[in-house]
């Protein structure tokens, strides 16, 4: 495996560990008399905020050597703090507003 395609693994399961804002959108479309050509008229996003994964999580402390860390067995603010260590390790930005 190269090391771009490793890093680009790495980077989603981080994502997918500490959650992500993703955006959707869906477009209304009309045809134009003149051209019949179909054209957008409203264009509707929507936020949609993805909850971390526990199941990430656990693969990312194991694939960094951390073999005693059962995340099963902590609280929801000691969970949220070993969030903020990861997004601070990997420079990620912390869009979740949970």
């Amino acid at each position: 495996m190269t090391k771009n395609v490793q890093q680009k693994l790495t980077d989603a399961l981080i994502k997918k560990a500490v959650g992500y804002v993703s955006k959707e959108w869906v477009d209304e479309l009309v045809p134009d008399p003149d051209t019949l050509e179909m054209k957008i008229v409203r264009r509707k996003v929507t936020k949609k905020q993805v909850a971390p994964d526990l199941n990430a999580a656990k693969l990312l402390f194991e694939m960094t050597g951390d073999k005693t860390f059962d995340l099963s067995a902590m609280s929801d603010e000691q969970l949220q703090e070993q969030r903020q260590k990861l997004l601070q390790i990997t420079g990620g930005k912390d869009d979740n507003t949970m």
